[in-house]
């Protein structure tokens, strides 16, 4: 009796297994999908006001990846738009023990090499609230008010480079 059950637990077990690995391989393939559309030129904006508060939204803005989906959740960028002299809020929740590995804030711009603007290295970050918070003077490639003005992609990263989401902001 208990080796039949044993028997038919492992016959279920490697009936599933290709189900799993396919689990697996499409969550691997969304999030290469997800990482390709990050890395493309902004195009529109999530509208917020003064305290974070959604006026219209951007579809393609403030997605949370295929890697992080339940475990971190990403408010949009505030107030957006904003000017080149404000500061800019984004917050993260992380809703899980052990979700995330430390968090980077990059500048996306495709003629000029991208960097990171804002980092935390805790490893793991606790679950709980982020606040990111940076000068908006930085997203310029000379971080002058300048350079600043325009429409940009930031993007949001684990410590393993991973795109945990990205959004577009406008600097007037």
């Amino acid at each position: 009796m208990n080796r039949k059950r044993m028997l038919s637990r492992y016959l279920l077990f490697l009936l599933f297994l290709p189900w799993g690995i396919l689990s697996c391989s499409s969550v691997i393939d969304g999030q290469k999908t997800f990482e390709r559309q990050a890395y493309r030129e902004p195009n529109g904006i999530t509208v917020t006001n003064q305290a974070g508060k959604v006026q219209s939204q951007d579809s393609d803005d403030w997605q949370i990846s295929p890697y992080f989906s339940g475990l971190v959740q990403v408010e949009p960028a505030f107030p957006n738009p904003t000017f080149a002299t404000g500061t800019m809020n984004i917050h993260v929740t992380v809703n899980a023990i052990n979700a995330i590995n430390g968090l980077m804030v990059g500048v996306y711009d495709p003629a000029y090499e991208s960097r990171i603007i804002w980092s935390v290295y805790d490893s793991p970050l606790p679950p709980g609230l982020q606040v990111i918070q940076f000068n908006t003077m930085l997203l310029g490639r000379f971080n002058t008010i300048e350079s600043a003005r325009g429409l940009h992609r930031i993007i949001l990263f684990d410590s393993n480079q991973n795109v945990v989401s990205y959004g577009d902001i406008l600097i007037e």
